[in-house]
């Protein structure tokens, strides 16, 4: 098995889940520096990384908000304007989707006090100068409050009543309360990045290398461009885009003196782009790509989780990734075999009817697999 004493990179060693979204339960007992989940479609592997998500940023709102968009979870009612009203479907965050009082889900890692906890409660659980001032800016005793609490330090986001047909939802967005506790602030982000399962975009790529300008980074993003195209490749700029375009755009300098477009390399070429970039941003944080596989050939398989794996190390980041494909794992089993620094864990995600179980594959045990073509998809 790998050697478990190596925790470089480790930002999360472990993961339980209590109640979020659709996996009522999960333990993870171990995440290597790269962790591979695998698993049938709708299984929940995308659930892990959102949950990991939440955790890096510490249950603030905006990233609940962008969880619950990004799955096109919100509800949409009439508004005064005879037009309509979209807003998060904050139940939808709770396995079960319910809004009941006492509703929780839990993330963080096993056996630790620094979990991340959100749940619902009524306002009366609020000190009473976060009372007055509930009160004061409208708040009502039938509504809901999301109680979000990060080790010892507590946090209140009023109004989550979905049932009030009065409810402003520009309420929630603007308007929070912070525990007033006497030993430290609300604890800091995590640095993390998401790609996938699509392309990034122009915006998203253009800010990744920007980030890289002031880290040493660009012979990475090199090597993985050149995974990708057949002519060799020796710079790499943002630039303005056409007229009609608002965000810059990346292009890419040939060895022959050509530029052209990132994009016009093909998808490979700009998800291999935006991974290398990446890893700037999510530098001393995490790393989350979901459907790793997208838009990479079978064959170039090893050679990408090789590169996950040493700028993984380079910038001490911890990945987490999420695949359906075969020749992903394999890949992914010869690249941890091949490198002795940094921990790589594939994990297989079981449902057995609600239960949701993890099988935990250490790098010797992976290799095994797929020597032997044992699938754990």
């Amino acid at each position: 098995m790998a050697d478990n004493t190596r925790t470089h990179g480790v930002h999360l060693p472990s993961l339980s889940i209590r109640g979020f979204r659709g996996v009522p339960s999960l333990d993870i007992k171990r995440l290597g520096q790269v962790t591979l989940l695998a698993g049938r479609n709708g299984v929940g592997k995308t659930t892990v990384l959102d949950a990991v998500r939440l955790y890096a940023e510490r249950g603030r709102l905006p990233a609940l908000r962008e969880v619950l968009i990004r799955h096109e979870e919100v509800e949409a009612r009439p508004d005064d304007d005879d037009g309509w009203d979209e807003r998060p479907a904050f139940d939808a965050l709770f396995s079960g989707r319910r809004l009941d009082v006492n509703s929780q889900f839990v993330i963080g890692p096993l056996d630790d006090g620094s979990q991340l906890c959100a749940t619902i409660v009524p306002p009366s659980a609020m000190v009473e100068e976060q009372l007055e001032l509930f009160m004061r800016r409208g708040g009502q005793f039938d509504s809901h409050v999301l109680e979000v609490a990060f080790g010892a330090h507590r946090e209140y986001w009023p109004v989550l009543d979905v049932n009030d047909s009065a409810y402003d939802p520009r309420s929630l967005y603007g308007r929070w309360m912070r525990h007033p506790t006497r030993d430290a602030e609300w604890p800091d982000s995590a640095a993390y990045v998401a790609l996938g399962p699509g392309l990034p975009s122009n915006r998203q790529v253009a800010a990744y290398w920007d980030e890289l300008a002031a880290r040493p980074g660009e012979k990475l993003v090199l090597g993985a461009l050149q995974l990708a195209c057949a002519s060799d490749i020796d710079r790499v700029a943002a630039v303005a885009g056409p007229k009609e375009y608002r965000d810059r755009r990346i292009v890419v300098g040939l060895a022959n003196s050509e530029r052209v477009p990132l994009r016009s390399l093909g998808d490979g070429a700009t998800r291999l782009f935006g991974l290398a970039t990446a890893f700037s941003s999510a530098a001393d944080g995490f790393l989350l790509i979901d459907e790793a596989e997208n838009g990479i050939h079978h064959s170039l398989q090893a050679d990408y989780w090789r590169l996950v794996f040493r700028a993984a190390r380079d910038h001490n980041v911890q990945v987490l990734a999420t695949t359906h494909s075969w020749d992903c794992v394999e890949g992914f089993a010869m690249a941890a075999g091949e490198d002795e620094q940094a921990e790589g864990v594939a994990v297989r995600l079981e449902r057995h009817g609600n239960a949701l179980r993890a099988v935990d594959y250490g790098e010797e045990t992976l290799s095994v697999a797929a020597e032997r073509g044992i699938e754990i998809r």
